[in-house]
């Protein structure tokens, strides 16, 4: 065999190492604390979107707290959650105006 034709050696994949209590618990805080300054600011986070000027270095201490596969997945997590929130909003106020009545209760027939 030649050198181009051997295959080269496959790495063995690293084990699953769960995150220490502690570990968790800063990643939490950070992940709370970005999505909170996101909110406080009125911008929905959407991987797709620019990240806030003010917000950014939350953003960097969370990918630094938290396993890339978390940040995605807590992203998602806000994705839907936007998504409900608007489908909601929707509902309510197609509900409130086709209702019988006002919000006093009184009918205005």
């Amino acid at each position: 065999m030649t050198a181009e034709t051997a295959a080269a050696p496959v790495a063995a994949p690293t084990p699953f190492v769960p995150l220490a209590k502690s570990a968790r618990t800063a990643c939490y805080v950070e992940r709370d604390s970005f999505y909170q300054c996101c909110r406080e600011l009125g911008a929905e986070y959407n991987p797709a979107n620019e990240v806030p000027a003010k917000c950014q270095n939350l953003r960097a201490a969370f990918f630094t707290a938290c396993p890339a596969t978390w940040v995605k997945h807590f992203d998602a997590q806000q994705e839907t959650l936007a998504r409900k929130v608007k489908y909601l909003a929707k509902a309510i106020d197609g509900k409130a105006s086709t209702a019988a009545g006002t919000l006093s209760g009184k009918s205005q027939i």
